[in-house]
């Protein structure tokens, strides 16, 4: 990235502390923290001009864009995850029913809920020490809707989908807190 202080052209690097901005680069304490250990080395001496702040601000869309993309992508790379998307749809089940259903360990279920919800594939909602998960609504932003819908079409006919839901009816039988206390015992 290019940014013009003083007439000079400086070709400067974008460096943020580690922690991703909540917002966009736009306000000049936003800007000025991404250009802190330039200005402090000397490599730029002068605080960036709207030029650059308008390119950092493109830059940070961009990247930011590309994350939601690539976390969308890591979240459906996965069977059983696909799997937890598709068996959601249209209810909201508890963590400790999402694990007896795919027989998976609580640690594992936990990552993989972890990630769906990071993709913000999936709802969260607490009620004492019950976890519920559900799919988003119409609030999800449009890629994910679009993602849901994809999943959706694509495997609504899959022989796993079917015997997924043929076993989820067995599991909802079972008292929530049941299967909480036989998977705690494990």
């Amino acid at each position: 990235m290019e940014a013009r202080a003083g007439g000079a052209v400086h070709r400067v690097a974008l460096e943020w502390s580690g922690v991703e901005p909540s917002g966009p680069p736009t306000s000049r304490c936003v800007v000025r923290s991404g250009f802190r250990r330039l200005i402090g080395s000397g490599k730029l001496r002068e605080r960036p001009s709207f030029d650059s702040r308008l390119t950092l601000f493109v830059i940070w869309r961009i990247v930011r864009q590309m994350r939601e993309f690539m976390n969308l992508s890591k979240a459906l790379a996965d069977a059983n995850r696909v799997r937890m998307v598709l068996v959601l749809r249209g209810r909201e089940l508890c963590a400790c029913q999402l694990t007896e259903l795919f027989r998976l360990a609580p640690s594992t279920m936990s990552k993989h809920l972890s990630l769906l919800y990071q993709a913000q594939l999936v709802r969260v909602r607490k009620e004492g020490r019950w976890v519920y998960y559900s799919l988003p609504g119409k609030e999800a932003a449009p890629p994910i809707r679009a993602a849901l819908k994809w999943v959706d079409l694509s495997l609504a006919d899959d022989e796993q989908t079917a015997a997924d839901g043929k076993r989820l009816k067995q599991v909802l039988k079972i008292d929530p807190t049941e299967l909480c206390r036989k998977q705690c015992r494990k």
